[in-house]
């Protein structure tokens, strides 16, 4: 952005009532939280298939193909000649796997804080099913920050207008418009806040994009310039 970024917040923090946060990759590390669940599930077929490559392998695969590829699995249980029949069970239970850790970014518990004090609303909105995220923010231990938590299947998902003014309504906001998005997500986040009409500020991002609102590599980053206000 052109203008100075202490000079951006101590103007837009002052138009708004309240700041909505994303959560995964945003205040956690969301990788962390999957890789433990991961290894809980493997742990367990290595025993039952009698194969202690398996959580060797399927890591290896998760590290070179990225979270998002779908096929980890598959690629592990051809790679070491394991049936395919226990595919299903494999996935199936890690998606039940109820997280028992969350790695909170540096500097996140710094950053509400000061918000707070700024005696500005907090939210939560994530796209992320309540099933599985009501539990992970409340062992991250940073729900009591937030004044409201918006799940992916409580309403529309981002980046839908309407999910937005879903959360400034929950939020008693006296304009819908009144609040600044922080999260890492382009589409979701930045898209889905100026779709609004409100601002957005992109955390834990490495987009070099000319933008009109700040975007922080880091929390810390952001920390540093609200002290300064």
């Amino acid at each position: 952005m052109q203008e100075n970024t202490i000079d951006w917040i101590k103007h837009h923090f002052k138009q708004v009532e309240a700041i909505f946060f994303d959560f995964d990759n945003t205040l956690v590390d969301e990788n962390y939280s999957v890789k433990n669940r991961w290894d809980v599930i493997l742990a367990k077929y290595q025993n039952i298939t009698n194969n202690n490559k398996l959580r060797e392998t399927f890591f290896k695969i998760y590290k070179d193909k990225g979270q998002d590829y779908k096929y980890h699995v598959d690629d592990a249980l051809d790679c070491l000649n394991i049936s395919k029949k226990y595919k299903k069970s494999i996935i199936d239970e890690f998606l039940c796997q109820t997280s028992t850790d969350e790695s909170v970014y540096p500097y996140a518990e710094e950053v509400l804080e000061v918000l707070s004090n700024m005696h500005l609303k907090l939210a939560m909105f994530t796209n992320g099913l309540k099933k599985n995220q009501e539990h992970r923010i409340k062992i991250s231990g940073i729900s009591d920050f937030f004044k409201y938590i918006q799940y992916g299947d409580t309403y529309k998902l981002k980046p839908d207008l309407n999910s937005f003014m879903m959360v400034s309504k929950e939020l008693n906001l006296s304009n819908k418009r009144k609040f600044i998005m922080i999260g890492d997500s382009y589409n979701d986040d930045f898209l889905g806040a100026k779709r609004c009409g409100a601002e957005c500020i992109l955390i834990n991002s490495e987009i070099k994009n000319n933008f009109s609102s700040p975007v922080y590599s880091s929390l810390k980053e952001l920390y540093e310039d609200l002290k300064q206000i």
